[in-house]
């Protein structure tokens, strides 16, 4: 992860372990996602077509559903 990516993720963690916040994260970069995210929501077509806990985007096969 490139420093740049490595200070935002920092700071939304800090964000919500330190202020209590919830943070919408829109990204199309599936490791940064995964290294951040407590859960996920996939959309297609302005739908959620699959969530889960952040965890479990590898079991969840997510890799294969990201189009970019």
């Amino acid at each position: 992860m490139n420093r740049r990516k490595a200070f935002i993720g920092r700071t939304v963690r800090q964000l919500v372990e330190e202020m209590c916040l919830a943070v919408l994260l829109v990204e199309q970069y599936y490791d940064f996602t995964q290294a951040i995210a407590n859960r996920y929501w996939v959309t297609s077509r302005g739908e959620i077509i699959a969530g889960s806990e952040g965890v479990d985007m590898d079991r969840d096969g997510l890799r294969s559903l990201i189009v970019v």
